[in-house]
């Protein structure tokens, strides 16, 4: 499904909201099998896909670094307004969904979580579609976990 590119734009950002979902105990979607994850972060992550999905922008607000960046799948760089903005802000519903081919890498303090998705949902009451390779960076700053850096490459298949 091809989208007019006010829509393309704003769904390359609700891409980032996918690295925490692949947790069990979160209730919209599928477990992904991340492995010896320090258990602070899996609270954190499960906390951020909640608040993505949930439009919570103070919880965002903690999760999210000031210095975050996002690169969309078309090659642009967000930063940690556009996703406050854009994830909580209104007319976004996104579709229970399940990360497919999850990998992890941990690095000390800094851990990259990713996978594939096929995500569904509406976006100011149009439907879209998108398939998606994700990575999210987390790192521990002050004894917090927050989201620093994601990255987004559009893929047809895992």
């Amino acid at each position: 499904m091809f989208f007019h590119s006010g829509m393309r734009n704003r769904f390359m950002v609700l891409l980032i909201f996918i690295a925490g979902a692949s947790f069990p105990q979160a209730p919209f979607c599928a477990a992904a099998q991340y492995h010896d994850l320090d258990p602070a972060l899996e609270v954190a992550a499960r906390e951020y896909d909640r608040a993505q999905i949930n439009g919570d922008r103070a919880v965002l607000n903690r999760l999210v670094s000031d210095d975050y960046l996002i690169m969309r799948g078309d090659g642009t760089l967000g930063d940690k307004k556009v996703l406050l903005d854009v994830v909580a802000g209104k007319g976004v519903k996104n579709d229970p969904y399940s990360v497919e081919k999850p990998f992890q890498r941990i690095y000390g303090d800094t851990v990259i979580l990713g996978g594939w998705v096929h995500l569904t949902g509406t976006d100011q009451g149009k439907p879209y579609i998108q398939n998606a390779r994700f990575a999210d960076t987390w790192t521990r700053r002050n004894g917090q976990w927050q989201v620093v850096f994601t990255a987004v490459a559009l893929a047809k298949r895992p």
